[in-house]
């Protein structure tokens, strides 16, 4: 098992990429919230908790949720100046990438084995 530290956006560029403020969530040490409007009809909800490792990213559509995906053992966190979030871990035999088009909203995700 390894074990990296995770790397998150500054709090500047979810505000500079989405117009979106990352929040602290109440009652967590390291645990932020980022809500995304892509549009009227479609919001993008971010939470992370830094020392964990771990990424929740939720696609609403008129509140009604259309994907809930959950990651562990996240490594990286960023933010594409094009309006995309990818998600990147790397394991011992496994990387994976979960991509998060937000204009309009995409979600795709490699797994490589190695």
């Amino acid at each position: 098992m390894q074990d990296n530290e995770f790397i998150e956006p500054e709090q500047s560029e979810f505000l500079e990429t989405f117009g979106a403020d990352r929040v602290a969530i109440s009652g967590d040490v390291a645990s932020f919230l980022v809500k995304i409007d892509a549009d009227p009809d479609n919001t993008i909800e971010l939470t992370y908790d830094v020392i964990a490792r771990s990424v929740r990213v939720r696609w609403l559509h008129n509140a009604a949720v259309v994907a809930d995906l959950y990651k562990e053992r996240v490594d990286r966190l960023s933010v594409d100046k094009h309006g995309s979030i990818e998600i990147a871990s790397r394991g011992t035999d496994l990387a994976s990438k979960l991509t998060i088009e937000v204009y309009p909203i995409r979600i795709s995700e490699v797994q490589l084995a190695f």
